[in-house]
């Protein structure tokens, strides 16, 4: 005997039930549409006679409202798992050679800089002068214009939602230590050291997080906003703005 599976038309009608479950996100809607369709023809394959809606009834009553939502909540818990991994092997594979030579030159350009200057004041405003003009010019020009993903009107994607939480949370991250420099600098107090002695490898140190906070600033602004728009098209073509 010939095993049923789900036609096109009847996988679209549950895609349509789980929007009717609250299932905002259309990736979740996927997860759960295979779990369904999987249960489905598992009943079709202890009672080959039953019809789709008898079906996909006794599978929903088998699961309770609760159950339903407990199976939503665990496939949203397992998206935003695999999202963040990915965002996190895209970090990953940024910083290979010859990015980690480049870094660790930059905190060398940077501690010399610091050591040279008795006047953090200039250096806290230089931070300002060029950090915060080119964040917004960012912001407001670039992102919406290169990196920002439309999806089509109606549409909720939980990779979108993940993407722009992880981007707003990394960003502050990474603006910590440059904001705390920049602080300082212009609070009028000049960095003391007297207390460590003045130690080089501190200063060194303190210029190696710096430019490393300011290379992570870059990978999630630019970096990571383009690998996750390619995914994304890649993924689900017909739902990108064009």
């Amino acid at each position: 005997m010939t095993e049923r599976k789900l036609t096109q038309e009847q996988i679209e009608d549950l895609f349509a039930f789980c929007e009717e479950q609250d299932v905002k996100y259309y990736d979740v809607q996927i997860e759960l549409v295979d779990h369904l369709a999987s249960a489905i023809e598992q009943k079709w394959l202890e009672k080959p006679a039953l019809s789709y809606s008898k079906a996909l009834w006794l599978v929903f009553d088998q699961f309770g409202l609760s159950g339903f939502r407990k199976i939503r909540r665990a496939k949203e818990k397992e998206l935003r798992r695999k999202y963040f991994r990915i965002q996190w092997i895209h970090i990953a594979e940024f910083f290979r050679l010859p990015k980690i030579i480049l870094t660790i030159f930059l905190s060398l350009i940077f501690f010399t800089i610091l050591r040279a200057t008795t006047n953090n004041l200039i250096l806290g405003l230089i931070f300002i002068g060029l950090l915060w003009p080119a964040y917004l010019i960012y912001k407001f020009y670039i992102y919406p214009k290169k990196y920002r993903l439309e999806v089509a009107d109606g549409m909720f994607f939980l990779m979108v939602e993940h993407q722009k939480t992880l981007h707003r949370s990394f960003a502050q991250l990474a603006y910590l230590p440059i904001n705390a420099f920049t602080f300082f600098s212009l609070s009028g107090k000049h960095f003391d050291y007297s207390t460590i002695g003045n130690n080089p490898i501190f200063e060194f140190v303190m210029s190696f997080l710096i430019v490393f906070f300011l290379i992570i600033l870059i990978v999630v602004l630019f970096y990571i906003p383009q690998r996750i728009k390619a995914d994304f098209t890649r993924e689900f073509p017909q739902f990108v703005k064009s």
